[in-house]
């Protein structure tokens, strides 16, 4: 086996298509579900979002068998990100393909002045970060979905055996109700925060879609700078890199259980970003900027949100990727009393001391 760079790429070029083409073709059902095409990787790889970066290929008799790409955090002198993780795992010594990258990265981000290192994590968490842990033998098993990660448990494997322990933890679980009414009731609940807030002169509207949508992903970037500020391992992004995200789903974008919260000033102070997959109304994205929290604005759009997912017939609400602890678990905590969560699923973060 043998470890090249893209530093030292005589082809930059044919080192990136390599890079870019390994999990379409080494991943295997289920874990198929929500690759990322690889031109939308070459796009993320590219991005440069710092200058300090390395990435790796393993190759044996020609054949690209691994991949990893390491990067300084921008923010924190200490801390670097491992991430792009890729292992093909019908190499029945993947685990050594795995401790060899794990180890070069490693060694790469120390000689940069790293002391602490998180992964996977694709540049920040602003991107695809996180593994899929085993699922409970005692629960049902939930369907995995694309905007959720979908990893092998041998990656998690692979880095707990290289020294990685978990981070953070994070979850993803069902409200699930038997009939449409019993939604209804969810909704119904969350209306006493959705009138106290339009009494209090705050004002709701839907996100936009199509072009208007990208027209108002600077709002929504300022939004998210200054709401998720203070989330663990927060990193700022370029506008246009943010952008250039939102341009690629505007078109696709179905805008109605997701909305806007504006203060009694006009100004836009949280959103509430929720979509329908098949028979689940997902809650994924919650935020709200410091000075307006506390104000049950969360609740507040979930009572419009789940009132179109009760009139779409949608049964279950999902609470998405949520970080252990995070009080936007309260978004459905109402709904407890008359639904069931039959299946969990948990992710991690992983990290280590170098």
């Amino acid at each position: 086996m043998h470890l090249s760079t893209l530093s030292g790429a005589p082809d930059r070029a044919a080192f990136l298509r390599e890079f870019v083409a390994l999990p379409g073709r080494v991943r295997r059902d289920p874990y198929r579900i929500g690759l990322a095409s690889p031109g939308a990787a070459q796009w993320l790889f590219e991005a440069g979002l710092t200058a300090e970066r390395e990435a790796w290929l393993a190759t044996r008799g020609g054949e690209v068998v691994g991949r990893l790409h390491a990067n300084k955090s921008w923010t924190r002198p200490d801390a670097g990100y491992i991430g792009f993780y890729e292992i093909d795992l019908a190499q029945d010594d993947h685990a050594s393909i795995a401790r060899a990258l794990l180890e070069a990265a490693e060694g790469w981000l120390r000689d940069h002045g790293a002391r602490e290192v998180f992964g996977p994590i694709d540049w920040c968490t602003w991107f695809s970060y996180r593994f899929l842990l085993p699922e409970d033998p005692n629960l049902a098993k939930g369907r995995l979905c694309a905007w959720e990660p979908v990893t092998p448990p041998e990656f998690v494997a692979h880095w707990e055996s290289a020294g990685f322990s978990v981070a953070e933890m994070y979850h993803s679980t069902p409200v699930e109700h038997g009939s449409e009414s019993t939604l209804l009731r969810t909704a119904e609940a969350m209306r006493p925060a959705y009138e106290g807030a339009t009494a209090a002169g705050f004002a709701f509207r839907n996100l936009a879609t199509g072009a208007a949508l990208i027209e108002e992903s600077r709002d929504l970037y300022d939004v998210n700078m200054r709401g998720f500020a203070g989330n663990y391992l927060f990193e700022p992004v370029p506008y246009e890199v943010y952008r250039t995200t939102i341009a690629a789903t505007a078109a696709s974008f179905d805008p109605a259980m997701s909305f806007w919260v504006h203060s009694p000033e006009g100004e836009p102070v949280a959103y509430f970003y929720a979509f329908q997959d098949q028979d689940y109304m997902v809650g994924k994205t919650l935020v709200v900027v410091p000075e307006y929290r506390s104000r049950a604005l969360i609740p507040a759009t979930g009572h419009l949100a789940i009132q179109v997912a009760a009139a779409r017939g949608i049964p279950t609400l999902i609470r998405a990727l949520v970080r252990e602890g995070n009080k936007s678990d309260r978004l459905t905590r109402s709904a407890d009393a008359h639904a069931t969560s039959t299946w969990r699923h948990d992710y991690a973060l992983f990290g280590k001391t170098i």
